[in-house]
């Protein structure tokens, strides 16, 4: 199932605890209620590690994740990208900087 779709089939969930923490606002950084409520809900969706107590009530959620990623192919993609705008820069400058000597 994709995952729009298993987000899709929480709608009725996710809306009743939209309700639940706009019927019971917190001020400012005094969101001592609010934070319980997401980190119960950070439990639920078995996320790996959670850090609480951030500037009072901050909370961090981390999620490994089950597979190893190619953090290293997307930089080198991401290098291809910025050399590629880089090479039609130095182009364009190039150009303009010829029609300015032939003005």
């Amino acid at each position: 199932m994709p995952v729009i779709n298993k987000i899709a089939d929480f709608f009725e969930e996710m809306k009743g605890w939209r309700r639940h923490l706009h019927a019971n606002p917190e001020l400012e950084f005094d969101c001592f209620k609010t934070s319980s409520f997401v980190i119960e809900r950070l439990k639920e969706f078995g996320v790996d590690e959670i850090h609480d107590g951030i500037a009072k009530t901050g909370i961090v959620g981390i999620i490994n994740g089950k597979k190893n990623g190619n953090k290293q192919k997307f930089l080198k993609q991401k290098k291809k990208k910025t050399k590629k705008k880089t090479t039609k820069m130095t182009k364009m400058k190039t150009t303009r900087q010829k029609k300015k000597i032939e003005s």
